[in-house]
């Protein structure tokens, strides 16, 4: 590892010893190798931090001034940069600090305030451990007035050093409207000062010097043709230090401490200002706009400090009058755009201020600052931290515990401005836009507290009731079929949920601002948080009276109709997953709309209200998402039988052919054995018209008449799909039995269009296939519709677009010979095509199966319960520790059984259905009695019954059972 040198070959060790060397350029030197040293070899700074600290904090009072500003830029671009806070290297440097400030030399003594100023940059706490030294090592040089008249340049780095430190000091915070923050710079204030009672004193020392200097330049700024940037500094810094000083001692009575109350009192700091500060106020410049605006600067902090000290002093009439005139004046004046240097950041002082200095005035003043503080808001520009503050001053001037606006009443001078305020925000919500969403965020905080305070019937009731008409740009306007959204969707969720809530306090919210909300709504982009806060606090606002029914009616339609599902193809959404789809957020929507529906009162008068827009929306022929949305709204609004007008079955009946068709055919098509993601699916879009079915017969009918008439080459795949799907659901197969005679329509249909396709040349029928008419279900459709078409999905071709990898398969030319053709086995009535491998195959399994049945060879270890004659049967006892594959085995016997025999297995769960009638009978029984043959009666027979009672009884003489007979 190399050592680590300065560029002239000089090791930290060397270098350390030349900075206390005699002749000054060496020790200049030195300092400029060890930032170069330290640049290059950052770990030797932190591995000897302490005794480079130590070694050059003796050099703070060096003699040579470029030996103390080469030290000072070693400091602040590399030592102070690279090391933590450490709190004994503070205590260290801060005891050389205090020996050059109270250096003979006047220079050691300045540069030692820069060296400070520096620290404190990097190190706050350097101020709160010494702060009583360094008040006093400020007054003292501050004493000096002759030399802060000649030096001011100079002294610069003093004022700017002293700013600092008592920025420093607690003080009474800016207040604060709620959740905003007017001013976004606020300094860190370490509030561990070791006796606040001895800064108090060192402070109350400090603040005549200050006031002196500040008085002993007034001369020079009368006499001077133009007040300099030099001496407008030097005057600044004295004033800022001095309304620093003020707001130390406001704070510090706030907390309790007499000191600073004596501090405070007429005898005290407000006894010096009224003498020797306030009486020059204002200044006016006679010179240049440049000059104007520094006076103005000046001007400003005094009018801060007399605002700070409002309390303590009771300033004369003719002193007052000037501070309102300036302030009117200030608020009044053009500021050209805010573009003038130094008016925003001034301005934003008076502003703040203006609801304090409002409360206190009377008379004709209110009035005046009122209308000048309103132009003052109109004319800054709406992005303006300016226009921010105004935002603050109203809510505060307005709603604060000392507001002028009462629950009980209001004050008569506030109705003007109060009314310009009020217009101007959905104006200044528009001109924001999106860019600036703070100032959004405060005009709708402002919106929302003027509709809490706003009580019913009131002046500011009304006020905000007008308001609805300029919101609607903020949300969406609707022009001649275009829409174009306001800043409202773009904006940060908290300010969406400020205007939502806002539009709570309206007395009555009208349709068109109600049309924008919805609108926003069907924004693709919208949050989804969003939409559902929107629709549950409308339907808040519905419950409470101030949304007419059929308009809140309109907005749940809207949403539904018109919400852009995507994507629309219903298949690729659901083998692309949710991902790139929003049908999860429409199925949620439309749960909350049913559940809204359903707290809005009777299901048959909601459903009533509903019927006659809902079918005129269903009519449009809307996206299927949305057309099963609204079935299913009337599906949970009727009951059974259905409530629906003849009109409505009508419609609907033109309407659900359609609609199926399209689903099924936008699912592509429909297996006997789908995947279980695909059926569920196609399920959802099916179901609600199998609940109308079931609710309505005549619908049914209407609609399998419909289909019936629409049967074409191009949809038959597609209209078999969906019988298959009503024959699969064994309540619609129920159903269907009723309406036999148009179902089977539907079949003749199918079959004629079938026959007719096969009575076509072999050239013709090639031509079809080739154009991809013959589909999936075409094999089937020579065959009636029943339940048989959902048992041979094997027998069935794919309609599906061949896949792209070679197929070799045999393939056969259909030149019309008859082994094509389906046949019919006599024996067992499989149909099957001749010549198709798969096809002969399972009609042989089967035939076999039907005809022989099949050998079930047993397993091991079986229970034989009993040997029937012949040799080759038995009865086995199945048993619970069976495998699965005998079960299966076990259950191909019982299936077999059960079509032998013609029925299936009894359960227990389903006996007894009728056997407490039968119990009953039983109980006027005889038992344990034998009845002879003789005994027997017969009901009034006829031929055959005499036969039957002959053959059984042997005589001719048996009894005949007569009922009247019994029963008397």
């Amino acid at each position: 590892m190399s050592l680590a040198v300065s560029k002239k070959g000089l090791t930290l060790k060397e270098l350390l010893q030349r900075t206390s060397h005699r002749n000054a350029k060496v020790r200049k030197d030195a300092l400029m190798g060890m930032k170069d040293l330290f640049l290059m070899y950052p770990e030797e700074l932190k591995l000897n931090m302490h005794e480079v600290i130590q070694k050059l904090c003796g050099r703070f009072g060096d003699e040579d001034k470029m030996v103390r500003e080469t030290l000072y830029q070693l400091l602040k671009s590399v030592i102070f940069p690279t090391c933590n806070e450490d709190m004994p290297f503070i205590h260290l440097m801060m005891g050389y600090i205090f020996v050059a400030m109270a250096n003979l030399a006047i220079e050691v003594r300045l540069m030692a305030f820069k060296f400070f100023y520096l620290i404190v940059q990097y190190y706050p706490a350097a101020f709160s451990l010494h702060g009583e030294k360094v008040l006093q090592n400020y007054a003292d040089i501050l004493q000096k007035n002759q030399f802060c008249l000649e030096d001011k340049g100079r002294l610069k780095n003093v004022l700017v050093g002293l700013l600092r430190c008592l920025s420093l000091l607690p003080s009474k915070k800016v207040e604060e409207v709620h959740r905003r923050v007017l001013h976004a710079y606020e300094p860190t204030r370490p509030t561990d000062f070791a006796d606040i009672s001895v800064i108090i004193s060192k402070l109350k020392d400090l603040f005549p010097v200050l006031v002196n200097c500040f008085q002993d330049l007034i001369p020079l700024i009368h006499n001077t043709p133009q007040l300099d940037a030099q001496t407008f500094d030097f005057l600044h810094n004295i004033l800022q230090s001095i309304n620093l000083i003020v707001r130390f001692f406001v704070y510090a009575t706030d907390k309790g401490y007499s000191e600073s109350y004596a501090s405070m009192s007429d005898q005290g700091i407000s006894l010096v200002l009224l003498k020797k500060f306030l009486s020059v106020f204002p200044f006016n410049a006679v010179h240049s706009e440049k000059d104007d605006d520094r006076y103005f600067s000046l001007n400003v902090v005094i009018a801060e400090i007399f605002l700070h000290l409002d309390e303590w002093i009771r300033p004369p009439a003719e002193l007052l009058e000037k501070f309102l005139a300036f302030m009117e004046h200030a608020l009044l004046d053009k500021i050209h755009g805010e573009t003038r240097s130094g008016r925003e950041k001034q301005m934003l002082t008076l502003v703040h201020f203006m609801p304090k200095l409002v409360a206190q005035v009377i008379g004709d003043w209110k009035s005046r600052l009122l209308q000048a503080f309103t132009k003052t808001f109109l004319d800054c520009k709406p992005e303006s931290s300016v226009k921010l503050a105004c935002l603050a001053a109203i809510e505060e001037m307005l709603f604060s515990r000392k507001g002028m606006w009462q629950p009980d009443g209001y004050d008569p001078e506030v109705v003007g401005p109060l009314i310009t305020w009020i217009r101007e925000l959905p104006v200044l919500l528009i001109l924001l836009g999106d860019r600036h969403p703070s100032s959004s965020e405060a005009v709708l905080h402002l919106l929302l507290d003027l509709g809490r305070f706003a009580s019913p019937g009131t002046f500011l009731a009304k006020e905000y009731d007008e308001v609805q008409k300029s919101l609607q740009e903020f949300y969406c306007t609707y022009q001649e079929g275009d829409k174009c959204y306001g800043p409202f969707t773009r904006l940060p969720l908290e300010c969406q949920k400020l205007s939502i809530y806002s539009l709570a306090y309206f007395s009555h919210l009208d349709s068109p601002l109600l049309t924008s909300v919805t609108l926003c709504c069907l924004r693709p982009d919208l949050d989804e948080d969003v939409l559902f806060l929107i629709i549950e606090h409308l339907h808040s606002i519905f419950r409470r009276g101030k949304i007419e029914i059929q308009d809140h009616l309109s907005f749940f339609v809207t949403l539904v109709t018109r919400f852009n599902v995507f994507p629309e193809n219903i298949r690729s959404a659901i083998e692309e997953g949710t991902k790139f789809s929003n049908r999860g957020t429409f199925k949620e929507l439309i749960g909350v709309v049913f559940s809204c529906l359903e707290q809005m009162g009777d299901a048959s008068l909601v459903l009533f209200l509903l019927e006659r827009e809902i079918l005129k929306q269903i009519l449009l022929k809307p996206p299927l998402d949305n057309a099963c949305a609204m079935l299913r709204i009337l599906v949970r609004l009727d009951s059974k039988p259905t409530r629906l007008s003849e009109e409505s079955i009508i419609n609907l009946s033109n309407f659900i052919p359609s609609y199926l068709i399209d689903v099924v055919h936008c699912m592509g098509g429909f297996d006997a054995e789908p995947k279980e993601a695909h059926f569920r699916t196609l399920m959802d879009y099916i179901v609600p018209c199998f609940y109308m079915f079931e609710s309505s017969r005549k619908l049914l009918n209407l609609v399998l008449n419909g289909m019936g008439s629409m049967i074409t080459e191009s949809r038959i795949n597609d209209i078999v799909s969906v019988l298959m799907l009503m024959l699969k659901d064994d309540k619609m197969n129920r159903i269907i039995s009723s309406s036999r005679a148009e179902f089977d329509h539907v079949s003749h249909s199918i079959r004629s269009l079938k026959l007719e396709d096969s009575s076509l040349t072999v050239g013709e029928r090639r031509n079809k296939r080739v154009e991809g008419n013959e589909g999936p279900g075409s094999d089937v459709l020579t065959t009636p519709i029943s339940k048989d078409l959902c048992l041979k999905p094997e027998s069935r071709r794919s309609g599906k677009v061949l896949n792209k990898k070679r197929s070799y398969a045999q393939f056969h030319l259909d030149l019309g010979q008859s082994d094509f053709n389906f046949r019919t086995c006599s024996a067992c009535g499989v149909k099957y095509a001749p010549g198709e491998e798969e096809d002969e195959k399972n009609h042989k399994t089967f035939h076999r199966n039907y005809t022989h049945g099949f050998q079930y060879k047993g397993c091991r270890n079986e229970r034989v319960v009993h040997m029937p004659c012949s040799e080759l049967g038995r009865i086995v006892l199945v048993l619970g520790s069976y495998s699965p594959a005998q079960r299966n085995k076990v259950q191909e016997v019982v299936k077999m059984m059960e079509i032998e025999l013609g029925g299936g297995w009894i359960f227990h769960k389903l006996c007894k259905a009728r056997g407490f009638l039968t119990i009953i009978k039983l109980k006027s029984f005889c038992i344990g009695f034998t009845l002879q043959q003789s005994q027997i009666a017969f009901s009034p027979p006829k031929s055959a019954g005499k036969a039957l009672a002959f053959s059984y009884t042997g005589t001719t003489s048996f009894m005949v059972y007569k009922p009247n007979a019994v029963d008397s």
